[in-house]
């Protein structure tokens, strides 16, 4: 069994075989974003990298397919690089989170990554998705729009001792934004900047830019949704957990789940199933 997990920056490809996992990781696909081109490029290095293996079936889960079409797209993308007899799957990123964390359970998915969305579970579909509009009119919170906030923060600050770290980290600010401007994805070209954020996040400035951007996030959410269980999944809802349960004002026991990343639930749960 073969799972994948793509978002817009990487996938995180697991084989179980034989009571062991082999993993392996490749730059992300995007639904309706990402080339056929780069597609391709990518599918055709994963399947050189488990060419050695037997694969029954293959479980991949990808940003922006959602919808059957979207899904049917991808399942003719994916076989010529995993012919039959094999058996290929493919769902939503959305599904890994919620199965990963919640499984069959009810709940409330929040998801930040390079981009950000959240959702309600009914223990087996995505039964009503808020946010989710996609960089940089949405994704609120997650990597990409906080690096954007943090260069548009850092052009004009007068704090020279931080844009000397940012600068002797990433480069010149001018020419980082050259390249961002000629950059495949300009989601993906942000979200690198993600991590000086989270590193310095005690910084007074950078700490008022990340509650912004929490709160934009959570202002997608109906006033209305009752969560009975919540779960936070990526490496920035994994950092910021604490800001968003604050900023959500949680005062009813609930469940909190919190997932950097969603592989390994997501192997648990296909062993199960």
């Amino acid at each position: 069994m073969l799972l994948a997990e793509s978002g817009a920056t990487k996938i995180a490809w697991c084989l179980v075989h034989h009571n062991s996992t082999i993993r392996f990781e490749t730059s992300g696909i995007r639904a309706g974003h990402t080339s056929k081109s780069k597609i391709a490029e990518i599918l055709r290095e994963a399947s050189s990298f488990f060419s050695p293996y037997p694969i029954e079936s293959l479980h991949f889960y990808c940003s922006g397919c959602l919808s059957v079409e979207r899904q049917s797209e991808m399942t003719e993308d994916l076989k010529p690089f995993f012919p039959n007899p094999i058996q290929i799957n493919v769902y939503a990123d959305l599904h890994a989170a919620a199965k990963a964390t919640l499984g069959n359970s009810t709940g409330t998915c929040f998801i930040l990554g390079t981009g950000s969305v959240m959702f309600e579970w009914d223990g087996q579909e995505v039964v009503e998705l808020f946010g989710g509009k996609g960089f940089p009119e949405g994704d609120f919170a997650g990597g990409a729009d906080l690096g954007q906030r943090l260069i548009t923060y850092l052009s004009s600050s007068p704090d020279a001792v931080l844009v000397s770290q940012f600068e002797n980290q990433y480069g010149k600010l001018d020419q980082l934004a050259e390249q961002i401007s000629h950059s495949e994805s300009i989601a993906k070209a942000f979200g690198q900047f993600a991590p000086f954020v989270i590193h310095n996040q005690t910084h007074d400035a950078i700490s008022k830019l990340i509650n912004e951007a929490v709160e934009e996030f959570l202002n997608d959410k109906p006033a209305k949704l009752e969560m009975k269980k919540l779960a936070l999944v990526g490496s920035l809802a994994y950092h910021l957990k604490d800001r968003i349960i604050k900023q959500l004002h949680l005062t009813l026991p609930i469940d909190v789940i919190v997932e950097p990343q969603s592989m390994d639930g997501l192997i648990t749960y296909h062993l199960n199933h």
